[in-house]
């Protein structure tokens, strides 16, 4: 058995599972891993905002970017994906009037909240400020455009800079 507080080469996998309310988390570790380290990185909560509100002026003909498909699924279904596993469930996805009931649809397996943005000139700062009833105090926040892409590693490091 491995006494270290460091998960070492010589150890054997350790699984960790952890439940606050409604949230549980499951890590197995791999050798080299900091078993403090990962699971704080796992059991953090932070409210996760997707901003999927704008028009897509810039790509048109295509009506909305959001729902362009890459490997069988829209940019938006993958962001998501990655978001849940790396432990970030409490999300919520910032649309516009144009395609707030696609989003709804969208959000819908993965428990995601949809908010409308009313004013889209309003821009990033807008969609901010329409979630701003849904944030408590001093509750952190990671604001997310929908469509651009991040490597699982890259959302693992910002939760850990937290």
């Amino acid at each position: 058995m491995c006494t270290k507080p460091y998960i070492s080469n010589q150890c054997q996998p350790v699984e960790i599972r952890a439940r606050a309310g409604m949230y549980s988390s499951t890590y197995t570790s791999r050798p080299g891993d900091s078993l403090f380290s990962r699971f704080r990185l796992y059991s953090l909560h932070m409210k996760t905002l997707l901003l999927a509100a704008g028009r897509s002026r810039r790509v048109k003909p295509i009506e909305d970017k959001n729902f362009l498909k890459f490997a069988g699924r829209t940019l938006l279904e993958h962001q998501l994906d990655t978001l849940k596993r790396v432990g970030l469930t409490d999300i919520v996805i910032v649309g516009g009037e144009h395609n707030l009931e696609k989003l709804k649809t969208l959000a819908e397996p993965y428990s995601a909240q949809v908010v409308e943005q009313k004013n889209l000139d309003e821009g990033m700062a807008g969609a901010v400020l329409s979630v701003e009833p849904l944030i408590k105090g001093d509750e952190t926040l990671l604001v997310v455009s929908s469509n651009d892409i991040l490597a699982q590693s890259a959302f693992e490091s910002m939760i850990k800079a937290q």
